[in-house]
């Protein structure tokens, strides 16, 4: 196919946060969530996962996360938060979702991401 750009798992884009991106690092691209591919010095362009692919990401230690849950990612902290969580302005709510438990003690969760999630106003 002569117009196809990508496979469609993973976006180019240019750092432009003002530091090193590092792999693994949730990377929002306007209401999506990706994860950085590699590491991404500020200035450089690289490659992120948004594919719909599950990742091992950090939570909100204290948050009980529940299999199928919708999640918010949390902006300031740069972590995912439950449906419990009031999400604030910048947050991206619904941007994953868990694809398993994860207890209040435990400090990652597992997310697909993926998803076009809605950025609190």
């Amino acid at each position: 196919m002569q117009n196809q750009v990508n496979s469609g798992d993973r976006t180019t884009w240019i750092n432009g946060t003002g530091a090193k991106v590092l792999s693994g690092a949730v990377v929002i691209v306007g209401s999506q969530a990706c994860i950085a591919a590699g590491d991404i010095e500020d200035g450089a362009e690289g490659e992120l996962y948004s594919d719909g692919a599950v990742y091992i990401s950090p939570k909100l230690q204290a948050d009980v996360v529940t299999q199928g849950e919708l999640l918010t990612f949390e902006i300031a902290n740069s972590n995912w938060r439950n449906s419990s969580y009031t999400a604030i302005t910048g947050d991206i709510v619904g941007a994953g979702v868990a694809v398993a438990d994860a207890g209040g003690s435990a400090d990652d969760v597992r997310v697909r991401i993926g998803n076009v999630g809605a950025i609190t106003a």
